[in-house]
């Protein structure tokens, strides 16, 4: 009973620490991430030691890593990669492979073994998707030419992993163990597993959501991907491999159906919760005491993570024909080391990979890095431009800029909301009309008839400006709110003027004492039912009594 209290009293320090330090950070308008982690920092064993048992909390933190792998699962899909092409499949290959290399090859010189050095190589050539999306996301450069080309390498650099912890485990001193102990009955065990999980996760569990039961109740569906995420973890921790890995390729395998928008929606909050633990978790790693008895080292790592990953993301960016100026920016965005590094670095301590020591540098490195890494995402464009400047020849640079424009993006089109009979009438109206049409409804039935007609449609709530941003909300010109729910079009109104404030935005109010709310939220025209139904009744009363006189 103690020891489950204990656990309790934790998770409120942690949590209290999370959002005290987060909401500061916000303030100074830094990422609330860093606080997290600052929060670990100081409430951890090397300093306060408020935190009495850290084992236990990083229970709870794997947990998190499994859900925060999940959703990024649901965010990666092979049509995704296939549409990104070799513009982000060609920089990610090379930067973690060349990053890698040279990191082995600068470690190995330092006296490090062959194994211990890839170890190292993995670790440090991973990003941070969090921290730099977030950043992207929060200065309006999500959708700049640097910032598309770094979520491009992010993405790859999450899909990476899935190699990257198998390979852990032939670089461990039982690596060799585990090729003897190699049979063709652990293949054939193996193969079941992976057929069996991609039958239910494609086949039967789709079928689920679209049950009338799933769609009459939202609570379902969350308690369905949780439990799907948590089974995949279990399953792959069973199997002597990752649990985060199982959870990733659940997430990876449901990208794959019409429901992964909906589903990162729903687990969004949990996710959360659990992330927050995880990088509060991170913070408890570092020891500071280590830090400050080595300080000249830790920073001269720091220094030499920064440029070493600058400089391979800048040569890889430049071989898929990106500018001189958005290659050396969307470097500078990655070149920190990420959240999964983490994840790697307590896979290699477990296997025997790496000694307490260099785990311990390797984490006061991540750490450091992702504390910068708001200052070098925000300022990349223009740290870019100055080192630009000063690298290269203006003439050289006009050229460059000339040659390598950006490719075309989907933009101009009329995003609809709610397809039920308001909006299909809308639609069916204008269908024939020039402009892409793209569509969003909760309905997953009604979604998948859509899509099966040849339209754009997004299985998703748009009250949520993720699902609005999935629908490219931030560079269409219309967005039609066609919900008959007077608090949901309002808060789809807001949705999509904080994404694109300039978008023209038509919405219907069913009932006349809403419309002024509607109105208020920013919509551009409110049709109001009764007030429309009202005048086409006064207008066929008269065209009748002129009939009849």
């Amino acid at each position: 009973m103690d020891h489950g209290w204990g656990l309790l009293l934790d998770l409120v320090s942690v949590l209290t620490g999370a959002v005290v330090l987060g909401v500061f950070l916000e303030r100074i308008r830094q990422s609330a991430v860093i606080g997290y982690i600052l929060a670990g920092v100081i409430l951890g064993p090397s300093s306060l030691g408020l935190i009495s048992d850290p084992a236990r909390v990083g229970l709870i933190a794997e947990a998190g890593v499994a859900l925060l792998l999940f959703t990024i699962g649901l965010e990666f899909s092979f049509a995704k990669l296939r549409a990104m092409g070799w513009s982000a499949l060609g920089p990610a290959l090379f930067q973690i492979l060349t990053t890698g290399l040279v990191v082995a090859r600068i470690c190995m010189a330092m006296g490090f073994k062959p194994g211990p050095a890839v170890a190292l190589g993995a670790i440090i050539a991973l990003s941070s998707t969090a921290i730099v999306m977030r950043i992207l996301k929060d200065t309006g450069a999500l959708d700049a030419v640097h910032g598309r080309a770094s979520i491009g390498v992010l993405l790859v650099q999450d899909a990476a992993l899935v190699p990257l912890v198998l390979l852990f485990a032939f670089l461990s001193p039982a690596g060799a163990q585990v090729a003897q102990d190699f049979s063709f009955a652990s293949l054939g065990l193996g193969v079941v597993v992976v057929l069996a999980s991609y039958i239910v996760l494609t086949r039967l569990v789709p079928r689920a959501f679209l049950s009338s039961v799933m769609g009459r109740n939202r609570e379902l569906p969350i308690l369905l991907s949780i439990l799907i995420c948590m089974a995949a973890a279990y399953v792959a921790h069973t199997l002597g491999v990752s649990p985060s890995l199982g959870a990733f390729l659940a997430g990876m395998l449901l990208a794959e159906t019409s429901f992964s928008e909906q589903l990162r929606v729903d687990v969004a909050p949990l996710r959360t919760l659990f992330v927050t633990i995880f990088f509060t978790s991170v913070g408890l790693l570092a020891d500071v005491r280590w830090v400050a008895a080595n300080l000249l080292l830790v920073l001269g790592l720091v220094v030499a993570v920064l440029l070493v990953k600058t400089a391979v993301a800048f040569v890889g960016f430049r071989l898929s024909r990106q500018t001189i100026v958005h290659s050396l920016a969307a470097g500078i965005c990655i070149s920190q080391v990420g959240e999964l590094s983490f994840v790697l670095g307590q896979l290699g301590a477990s296997k025997g990979v790496l000694d307490s020591g260099t785990l311990q540098a390797v984490n006061s490195v991540a750490i450091i890095t992702l504390v910068l890494s708001p200052l070098l995402v925000a300022s990349a464009p223009q740290a870019a431009r100055s080192l630009a400047k000063r690298l290269f020849r203006l003439r050289t640079l006009a050229k460059d800029t000339r040659e390598r424009s950006p490719q075309p993006k989907l933009s101009g089109h009329t995003v609809v909301a709610g397809l039920g009979e308001a909006g299909v009438a809308f639609v069916e109206a204008l269908s024939e009309l020039p402009g892409q049409m793209v569509l969003i409804d909760v309905n997953p039935k009604t979604v998948h008839d859509w899509r099966a007609k040849g339209f754009e449609a997004h299985l998703g709530d748009a009250t949520n400006p993720e699902t609005l941003i999935h629908a490219g909300i931030a560079n269409a010109d219309l967005f039609v709110v066609a919900v008959s729910d007077h608090e949901s079009a309002r808060l789809a109104v807001v949705g999509a003027k904080q994404v694109n404030p300039e978008i023209h935005v038509v919405a219907r109010a069913r009932y006349h004492r809403f419309a002024a709310a509607i109105d208020a939220a920013g919509a551009t025209v409110v049709v109001d039912e009764e007030r429309r139904v009202g005048e086409e009744l006064a207008r066929e009363a008269l065209r009748c009594r002129q009939a009849t006189l």
